[in-house]
């Protein structure tokens, strides 16, 4: 057995505002995708906008086997945070926006528990086709051109007993929030549950978040076996730091950004709580303003009080919850006795109320699974 990256497709051109889409080879035992992406920006477009990365312009990325069955489906940034969760580093980028500046982004797709598994992947030859697909939204307002793209596939070959499975993995709900709004929710009996992944969105006033993220997630009340098993019953907060612990890998950010002052963007960590940060030149010379963001601001956004042109702000952020995401529930073995099986929980409930504050309402929530399939 042996290690193979072989290039899919490299260099090509994904059209602003579309679908890419590509047939992936007919067989392979794929472990991963590798995602390399880059587009120069359209000069000042996000001075007063919140899309200020290319990532804020991909949203659904999609494997899809026999024309319908979903193997993979939902945002980029659920997929940025299993990135972090399984490889314990957050994707690279250039997060960045001054005039021109080519923007990348990339991101590993995992078909098993992590890059070359020998028992879980994607065994293409089980499938009379598979596609993939990734679309963006962006346009000649952000990006002075396409985006191009490599994607690179990373096989196991001579692999005599083949993979035992491959994690299916989805955005299976996502709802505006409501203040004082309870969701209830029942989960999929079809499929061992190897993942429960929470993601909350709090609303925005010029860039800034309304409120902290946990307050979409005010309680959380989780049980399995019909709800006579309580599993968890608290707040994001609380549920975010064991995480954090529980991971342990340190959730780090970085880029430089060019924005009007008393604006925001976000910096992708839902608790941010040490930064370092200092002006940058590129016209040569000195700043004559001094670069100020927001004191004591704990939240997913970074907010400037001041703006000199041609200075843009140079940040490091450190936190945790990851692309405002939490793991409820993540067997990282995928050990049969770490899953949720239907067989054995039988009816699992997952009850999520928002707070009672207008500043929680008109955000988005989002649950996102990972189940294993067996062959």
């Amino acid at each position: 057995m042996y290690k193979q990256l072989d290039y899919i497709r490299e260099g090509v051109t994904m059209t602003r505002g579309q679908t890419y889409r590509i047939d992936l080879p007919e067989s392979g035992l794929l472990s991963a995708l590798f995602l390399k992406l880059s587009a120069p920006c359209t000069n000042g477009a996000t001075l007063a906008d919140e899309l200020w990365r290319l990532q804020d312009h991909l949203t659904t990325l999609e494997v899809i086997g026999n024309g319908a069955t979903v193997i993979k489906s939902a945002d980029w940034k659920n997929f940025a945070y299993l990135h972090f969760l399984r490889n314990k580093v957050t994707p690279l980028g250039a997060w960045r926006n001054y005039a021109t500046n080519t923007q990348f982004e990339y991101l590993m797709v995992l078909f098993g528990r992590y890059l070359f598994d020998p028992d879980y992947g994607l065994d293409l030859s089980r499938w009379d086709s598979v596609e993939f697909k990734l679309t963006n939204t962006s346009s000649s307002t952000y990006h002075g051109s396409d985006i191009t793209a490599s994607i690179m596939a990373a096989y196991q070959r001579d692999h005599a007993g083949g993979f035992r499975g491959y994690l299916r993995t989805e955005k299976w709900r996502e709802w505006t929030t409501v203040a004082n709004e309870t969701q209830y929710l029942v989960l999929p009996t079809e499929y061992p549950i190897a993942g429960i992944y929470l993601r909350a969105l709090p609303d925005t006033t010029s860039g800034a978040t309304d409120t902290s993220f946990e307050n979409l997630m005010y309680d959380i009340d989780f049980s399995i076996e019909g709800g006579t098993k309580q599993v968890y019953k608290g707040g994001l907060d609380d549920l975010a730091l064991i995480d954090y612990y529980m991971q342990g890998a340190q959730v780090l950010t970085g880029g430089h950004i060019d924005i009007n002052a008393d604006r925001a963007v976000d910096i992708g960590i839902g608790r941010v709580l040490g930064w370092a940060g200092t002006s940058g030149s590129k016209d040569g010379s000195g700043s004559s303003t001094v670069p100020t963001i927001e004191a004591d601001s704990t939240s997913n956004t970074l907010k400037m009080e001041t703006r000199e042109a041609d200075s843009p702000f140079h940040f490091l952020f450190q936190g945790y919850a990851f692309q405002n995401t939490v793991a409820l529930w993540h067997s990282p073995m995928l050990d049969p006795a770490e899953l949720l099986s239907p067989t054995k929980e039988s009816e699992a409930k997952l009850n999520i109320l928002t707070r009672n504050a207008s500043s929680a309402a008109d955000g988005t929530n989002q649950v996102i699974l990972d189940r294993v399939v067996t062959r």
